[in-house]
């Protein structure tokens, strides 16, 4: 079973009013950002429409001050399956990336490295070491429209559990992000999958909405459809994230 990267986001409520210059203070939207930051998530996947899936992760995110250069390290602390006749419990894969983001005027452009290290138990790690290289463009059309796509290759074959199969993956991401004045912000997001060992292919697709709460929190909630070669019919999620 693969875990979805959460870097998550859904549906939500926000508290608190935001000045008409909110728009200069939403950061992490943006996925040129880089910033100092932790953020814990929580998701609720449906299943093969009579399995259920609960997932706690966190995340820390850092930017050496005065460069381009950010690390970002993942984890999902906890996760539960629930089906018929079984259920899990366990926590995820370690995923650690470094990136690098220039910017020029209106465009973005970045690179990163990811490995994730098989840290998760038996029933929620790909069993693989993975080293996945990924880039990345953006293009800020105003302050409140933003357009970028991403493009990541998974490879996993460093076997770590010779039960769990190699994995070549690629990934082509678009996203489409407005951010409204009062400090609200909107998220689509499509990516599509393809598995080059077992020929199957999938598109990931999102609609996120959320808040700049203040000037270093960010509440924000998402809603994912999977559709294709997959078993997954949709998940919901909600992350919170503090800026160091």
């Amino acid at each position: 079973m693969r875990v979805s990267n959460l870097s998550g986001y859904i549906l939500l409520l926000a508290l608190g009013s935001s000045s008409v210059t909110a728009q200069s203070r939403v950061e992490g939207v943006n996925p040129a950002d880089l910033l100092t930051q932790v953020q814990v998530s929580g998701e609720y996947n449906r299943i093969d429409s009579d399995t259920d899936q609960w997932l706690l992760a966190g995340k820390y995110d850092y930017r050496f001050a005065g460069t381009p250069v950010g690390l970002n390290f993942e984890l999902p602390v906890a996760i539960s399956l629930d089906g018929q006749g079984f259920s899990s419990s366990g926590h995820g894969d370690l995923f650690s990336r470094a990136r690098y983001v220039k910017t020029f005027g209106q465009w973005s452009f970045g690179a990163a490295f990811e490995v994730v290290v098989p840290l998760g138990s038996d029933d929620f790690s790909g069993g693989r070491w993975q080293t996945n290289p990924g880039a990345l463009a953006v293009y800020a059309w105003d302050r409140s429209n933003i357009t970028a796509v991403v493009h990541k290759r998974i490879f996993g074959y460093i076997e770590e559990d010779e039960a769990k199969p190699d994995i070549n993956q690629y990934q082509w991401r678009a996203l489409q992000i407005h951010i409204f004045p009062t400090g609200w912000f909107a998220q689509a997001d499509t990516a599509y999958w393809q598995d080059t060992l077992s020929s199957r292919d999938w598109f990931d697709t999102r609609v996120s909405l959320g808040k700049q709460i203040s000037a270093r929190t960010r509440l924000q909630g998402e809603i994912k459809k999977l559709s294709g070669d997959v078993v997954n019919d949709w998940a919901i999620s909600f992350a919170y994230a503090i800026k160091l």
